[in-house]
């Protein structure tokens, strides 16, 4: 078994009984990440991501843990069945895993009194990048909402301008 950490995305992909799986690594801590899954037989699993550097781990690591239930019906990770995956390929470096990526909310003011496709928020190192990705959202719901006005035959189309999006870091 192995895997494929991509520290740009932080996820990692692997297979486990001949299925594909992507997780998230940023649903936990991203030093010492749980998530679990079902499998195919419809089997859940803990999983445990760790690059800790309290611990100094130079390399990551992932394993596969059971799951056992206790008697009032809530699980605990079972350490008894323990699967060490191979990571063999890192995408990225350790340094790209942890940085710290802002989250920025953007608004555009539209001469359209109630819509709810501008605004919304993106993950970016910095206000430019932010405005950049904020950019092609918005053209992405603006587009979508043409489309439906079209296809109803309203008459109508809306529009933005790009000097007018208000972008601020949220904190």
């Amino acid at each position: 078994m192995s895997a494929i950490l991509n520290c740009k995305e932080k996820t990692i992909s692997f297979i486990w009984k001949d299925k594909f799986y992507k997780m998230d690594l940023t649903d936990g801590d991203l030093e010492d990440s749980w998530n679990s899954f079902v499998d195919k037989e419809d089997i859940t699993w803990d999983t445990n991501f760790s690059w800790e550097e309290i611990w100094d781990e130079a390399e990551p690591f992932f394993s596969v843990y059971g799951l056992g239930e206790e008697e009032d019906g809530s699980f605990y990770t079972n350490t008894d069945i323990h699967h060490s995956i191979e990571i063999v390929k890192v995408i990225g470096a350790k340094e790209d895993y942890f940085r710290k990526v802002k989250l920025w909310s953007y608004s555009v003011s539209t001469e359209i009194l109630w819509t709810s496709f501008d605004f919304g928020e993106v993950r970016a190192d910095d206000y430019n990048e932010a405005l950049q990705k904020a950019c092609a959202e918005l053209d992405d719901n603006f587009r979508i909402a043409n489309k439906a006005l079209e296809d109803a035959d309203t008459g109508f189309s809306v529009s933005y301008d790009a000097r007018d999006i208000k972008i601020e870091e949220v904190k």
